[in-house]
């Protein structure tokens, strides 16, 4: 027969081991929290950074637009203005669509980043029962273990 104290020793340690793996749980979903909020930021800061691209480009384009106008000795009205008003129609359309698609992706980032948050505290919160467990389920087999009714 087997020594008790060798069986409880035995279910501490398992014990332990199973809380620590837990609490590692917690820590990695901690991690990636802070990694999906920061790719989040860098998401809106790409976007942000494409927009006064863009933005930039359009007025390039504008102003190219008005000089070779100016310079070909046309009026800055009919189909030249239309031209110019197309070209900085479709401007707001890139600005729309960049703009929307940081925002998303950001979000989505973030909402991932809750997701990790929420598993960080379903392992934090698992740490004890995992240490108890094995414990318990030892104690339950105590009496068996031994011959005792």
């Amino acid at each position: 027969m087997c020594d008790p104290i060798f069986l409880i020793v035995g279910a501490v340690v398992q014990g332990v081991g199973a809380m620590r793996q837990q609490k590692a749980a917690a820590a990695a979903a901690r991690k990636q929290e802070e990694l999906a909020n920061k790719q989040a930021d860098q998401i809106e800061e790409a976007g942000a950074h494409k927009i006064r691209q863009v933005m930039h480009q359009a007025a390039r384009i504008g102003g190219q637009q008005r000089a070779a106008a100016v310079e070909g000795g046309l009026a800055l009205s009919g189909s030249i203005s239309d031209v110019m008003a197309a070209s900085a129609a479709e401007a707001d359309m890139d600005l729309e669509a960049i703009i929307w698609n940081a925002d998303a992706s950001a979000s989505n980032k973030r909402f991932e980043g809750t997701i990790h948050a929420a598993n960080a505290r379903s392992a934090s919160a698992a740490a004890p029962f995992a240490f108890l467990s094995p414990i318990l389920r030892t104690a339950a087999q105590y009496p068996t273990a031994f011959g005792i009714p």
